[in-house]
């Protein structure tokens, strides 16, 4: 009896892994089913019993669109937020599976660091760049620096520098070397180029040197 049990499960079980579905490739699972705003949001048919030339996919919601890109391969783009976007799967003319699907914005990325807070300056000049941590979400790519102003005030004399990409530039390095604890470290007009291409202006941030 139990072996009958155990059979059945197993049988189950394979059943359910082998049911068609919609791998979302540039999530961080690729079972979750979110599509992201202004970003290219590749997809792969799984498990599909059907010929590739006699797929046909559409999508509904979200203001949806989708382009093929290789046999049961996609890249899908949406334009409004819902919690009601459906991809429809059918062989020719024949349905066979479809599913629903969240559309968002993508999240706005973080800093490594919380502004106002200290710093320890040989810690930070071993890793002399501007970082940002990946945004809220589940879409993988993350956003690059482009440009920004980072700027030293001692107390004395306030001296910035106009940076380009994410490390820090050599004269503004030569200039954090001989500061000591108590200094104001800031990073302005920062841009950040995100996952859909743009370059966008994100919030400063302030550092103290410990």
């Amino acid at each position: 009896m139990k072996a009958s049990l155990l059979i059945i499960c197993l049988f189950l079980t394979c059943a359910a892994s082998a049911q068609p579905r919609i791998n979302c490739t540039n999530l961080t699972d690729s079972s979750l089913n979110y599509l992201y705003i202004g970003a290219d949001n590749p997809i792969e048919l799984a498990n599909l019993k059907i010929s590739a030339e006699n797929v046909v996919i559409s999508i509904s919601g979200g203001g949806g669109s989708i382009t093929k890109v290789a046999p049961y391969k996609y890249i899908v783009r949406v334009r409004t937020v819902t919690d009601n976007a459906t991809i429809t799967i059918s062989n020719k003319t024949k349905f066979v599976f479809k599913e629903e699907f969240k559309v968002r914005h993508i999240a706005e990325p973080k800093y490594n660091w919380e502004s106002g807070t200290t710093t320890n300056r040989d810690s930070l000049l071993k890793q002399p760049f501007l970082s940002l941590t990946g945004p809220d979400g589940y879409y993988k790519q993350t956003y690059e620096i482009v440009s920004y102003v980072a700027t030293i005030d001692d107390g004395e004399a306030i001296v910035s520098y106009a940076i380009t990409g994410s490390n820090f530039s050599p004269a503004f390095i030569n200039h954090l070397q001989t500061k000591k604890n108590g200094t104001l470290l800031t990073f302005d007009d920062i841009r950040a180029k995100g996952p859909d291409g743009t370059s966008r202006k994100i919030p400063s941030i302030a550092l103290y040197l410990k």
